[in-house]
Order: structure tokens, then sequence, then C-alpha cells
């Protein structure tokens, strides 16, 4: 079992500071070596605009399924995701994400690993798939304890006014033994 802290922070260059803050935590439970369970909490406060302030508190739960093969891995995490909004109504939501990873060795040494992934959303109010994000990155182990995935990632928004979203990104995993 894993203790997981969650933090989060969004900006952008038509904004002059954040505008998406999220900090939670989680339970990790490595059932087997192929399926590991993670329940946590988010909250998030958001202001889209200079008016608009949002807040909510999310309900995760994470069914995550992965197989090594010798050149490459696969992860498919299902995640059901219930959000309690203080300026919407509440939702829940299904969530894919289907991973496949290629490492790129030296030896025995991994010196970076190439990854793809779609991940579509269910949103069970409206019934309707609302949402796909594909991304296309690298992650990068620095040493036992400190990692990092440089990403792209193209959001595809479905029933929304704003139907695409390009977002380059970085996240970091820090591990605390």
């Amino acid at each position: 079992v894993s203790l997981i802290f969650y933090g989060l922070l969004r900006g952008a260059k038509y904004r002059n500071g954040l505008f998406d803050e999220r900090i939670g935590v989680g339970l990790e439970f490595k059932v087997n070596s192929f399926l590991t369970l993670t329940p946590s909490y988010i909250y998030r406060a958001g202001q889209p605009s200079e008016v608009k302030k949002e807040y909510e508190s999310r309900l995760r739960f994470d069914a995550q399924f992965e197989k090594n093969f010798k050149h490459f891995s696969i992860k498919d995490r299902n995640r059901v995701e219930h959000r309690f909004r203080n300026s919407r109504a509440d939702t829940t939501r299904y969530r894919n994400k289907f991973q496949i990873t290629i490492p790129v060795k030296k030896g025995d040494k991994e010196l970076f690993a190439p990854f793809a992934a779609t991940e579509p959303f269910y949103e069970f109010q409206s019934k309707h798939w609302t949402r796909n994000e594909l991304s296309f990155g690298i992650a990068k182990k620095f040493n036992s304890n400190v990692s990092a995935e440089f990403f792209y990632l193209l959001q595809n928004n479905r029933g929304n006014t704003l139907k695409y979203i390009n977002v380059a990104g970085v996240n970091l995993k820090i591990k605390i033994d």
C-alpha cells in the first residue's frame, strides 16, 4: 500500500497567473503484478475567467491493469469520478486511459520511454462520450525516486464551445521512501 499526494497548478499565456489549482490524497493498493486499485480525493479551485470562480471536490476510484512485455508495456486505467461542484450540477463520469510505452535502452539501462495514450470520457448524466484526450510524450527516470513525463496533449470536446485544446505539459513524480 502506498500513500499518494496530488498537486496540480495550471496557467496559460493569455492569463497573468494560475487559473486551476488542485490538491489531493489517495491510497494505492497493488493487488498483484497486473492490477492496482487507487481510491482518492481531489479538491479543485479554478478561475476560468476574471469574474467566474469554480470549486469542486472529486471522489475517484481507479483500477489500472498493466502488462510489461519484452519491448513495450501497456496500461489500461479505468476511472470512475464523482464531482461535487459548487457552481453547477454534480456529475459522475467514467474515464478509460489506454497507454503504450516503448522504452529506449542502452544495454540494461533505460534512457527514456516514448509513450502514446488515448482517454475518452463518458458522462453518466448526459449519457454521452463528451471528450477524448490524445497524448504523446517521453517519460524519463532521473533516479529511483524522481521521474517526469514531458508531453503534448490534444483535447477534443464534444458539445462545448471550446472544441479543441492544445496542451504542452510536464508531470513530475517524486517518490519518498
